[in-house]
């Protein structure tokens, strides 16, 4: 049995119905990273975006697996291989601190991808100890190295409509238009949210923390920067420091578009 697909501009492709069917699905699994990078190529996409973007690629790919049982052997063995790389990827940038701190100044997901409470346990550790750089005025390294809050000004002014994403989605994104993609990525980081015990210590960069923390988180269509200037009289420290992480365009990042090695 054959499949004669007719492309743009009359060319003909005499194709076996298997390997016709084996394109179509490889083109569903490899669909999401395009998308994916589209976001993170846009101007107006910021830190705080990459983790769950690249986590709701991670559930697009094991969706693909564990729900599409007529898969070929080679489309599952591609979706395998990218789950694989993905993994690896989604590990490493769950290691870096820009990342970890970004996503959580982010008040609609926190610390929703830390992966653990002892990695939630961590960045908060972390972004106290960035309070108190902050507050005797030593400059954050990767700050200093990406730029702050008054560098980006003019793209975050730019991009601040980009956290309104409309509605709250829930579905896969592999097929959503490129304006909902962020939306669904942050209502699957919101799925995944982990929890910690709160820490005892008492110093003014816990208790700002701890306080931030107890919030309920956001409504995704929140901009996060606009959440932050409401509570600059409250918690000004932290205030003035996620406003610095969420203002990083992934533009001043040595990597503005995921690379995907397959082993």
């Amino acid at each position: 049995m054959s499949h004669t697909p007719v492309l743009p501009g009359g060319m003909v492709l005499d194709i076996g119905a298997t390997k016709w069917l084996a394109l179509s699905q490889m083109v569903g699994i490899l669909q999401p990273f395009e998308e994916t990078t589209h976001v993170l190529s846009s101007y107006n996409t910021s830190l705080g975006h990459v983790l769950p973007l690249v986590n709701a690629l991670r559930q697009c790919l094991e969706a693909s697996i564990r729900e599409e049982a007529d898969l070929l052997p080679k489309s599952r063995a591609l979706a395998d291989r990218l789950l694989t790389s993905v993994d690896t990827r989604l590990s490493s940038l769950r290691r870096e601190k820009v990342y970890q701190m970004a996503c959580l100044c982010d008040p609609r997901i926190k610390g929703s991808l830390a992966g653990s409470a002892a990695n939630l346990k961590s960045w908060k550790t972390e972004l106290c100890h960035q309070l108190r750089m902050a507050a005797s005025n030593q400059v954050q390294p990767f700050l200093r190295a990406h730029g702050s809050q008054s560098d980006a000004e003019e793209e975050s002014s730019q991009g601040s409509s980009s956290s309104s994403t409309g509605g709250v989605y829930t579905q896969r994104p592999g097929s959503l238009p490129a304006a909902n993609y962020l939306a669904s990525a942050l209502a699957m980081a919101v799925s995944s949210s982990v929890e910690s015990r709160e820490e005892e210590e008492l110093d003014p960069a816990w208790t700002m923390v701890r306080e931030y923390m107890a919030e309920p988180l956001q409504p995704l269509t929140l901009d996060p920067l606009h959440y932050w200037a409401r509570k600059a009289d409250i918690w000004p420290a932290l205030s003035t420091l996620a406003l610095d992480f969420l203002s990083i365009p992934v533009s001043r990042v040595s990597v503005s578009s995921p690379t995907w090695e397959m082993s």
